[in-house]
């Protein structure tokens, strides 16, 4: 887990903190998330750093054919419940909860199709390329 601080308006904020936690059993780990978390909340304010639950979400990784009760998934941060989101951007790599790469491409192949469109179009301004 990073630990990432960032100076605003006098306040220290704990920017990118990851929280790993697998196990067969998903109410077990919603539990332990729940007390790691809160551990975690005593330790961030005991160093006064700061927490934005609203920015916080939590995501279930679970297997492509396996049926994940998302609504039974209540992960709490200074009393907000979290929430859970199926795919998001992870150190540059769109990640979902399934673990494929399927948003990663998406995600790749619309950045390089507006790069090739920008440089279609750049392409009249500059002159062609004569060799000798």
């Amino acid at each position: 887990s990073e630990l990432r601080t960032a100076q605003t308006t006098g306040t220290l904020y704990a920017d990118d903190s990851t929280f790993l936690i697998s196990g067969p059993d998903l109410n077990m780990l919603v539990d332990e998330l729940n007390t790691e978390i809160n551990k975690a909340m005593v330790w961030f304010s005991a160093n006064k750093l700061s927490v934005n639950p609203t920015k916080t979400k939590c995501m279930v990784f679970h297997s492509k054919g396996k049926h994940v009760a998302l609504g039974d998934v209540k992960i709490t941060v200074n009393d907000t419940v979290l929430e859970v989101i199926q795919d998001t951007k992870f150190l540059g790599v769109m990640i979902d909860s399934k673990l494929t790469w399927q948003k990663h491409i998406d995600y790749i192949s619309t950045k390089i199709s507006k790069n090739i469109g920008l440089i279609a179009k750049a392409r009249k301004y500059f002159g062609k390329s004569k060799s000798t």
